[in-house]
């Protein structure tokens, strides 16, 4: 950040005190600020059917399943997938074949297209009970023990319209 900062290039504004150096937002406030804990919010609709636009759901835990390897043309579930022998991607979680949701079959059997099977990988994670700068892997990632103790208090408030 200092040469950024040192830059004559660099101006800040008087009327916006903030800084957006390349979306890089939570690691600039980690740096500059004594965080104590990171909320994210997303979309939960595809985690139930009866969940509306605005409902307020709280997991135990969350996987990142846009997380995939996406296996070459040609390839089956039975060949390597790139970088699978350098420990980098993995097939435990499992696999979606597009040709099963393809509009195209012949006798009532999907085609293969070139989308071929993307596999499912676990999230890289840097535990804070773990070994500085090594990573672990894991799909299904468990929310910080106390949030969620703090949020499991706040079921009952009704939030209105």
């Amino acid at each position: 950040m200092d040469p950024l900062l040192q830059s004559p290039s660099f101006v800040a504004d008087d009327h916006f005190p903030y800084l957006d150096f390349s979306g890089i937002t939570t690691q600039l406030l980690l740096s500059l600020f004594k965080v104590e804990g990171v909320l994210h919010y997303g979309i939960a609709g595809n985690a139930n059917p009866d969940l509306q636009i605005g409902d307020v759901t709280i997991p135990q835990y969350w996987a990142h399943t846009g997380l995939w390897n996406w296996q070459r043309y040609g390839d089956g579930p039975n060949d390597e997938l790139a970088l699978e022998s350098s420990g980098d991607y993995t097939r435990e979680i499992g696999y979606l074949e597009f040709s099963d949701h393809n509009n195209v079959s012949k006798n009532g059997m999907p085609v293969a297209n070139f989308l071929n099977n993307v596999w499912y990988q676990p999230e890289e994670i840097f535990p804070v009970c773990g070994t500085p700068e090594v990573r672990q892997h894991a799909f299904w990632v468990p929310v910080d023990k106390h949030y969620f103790t703090v949020a499991e208090k706040l079921e009952v408030i009704n939030l209105g319209n």
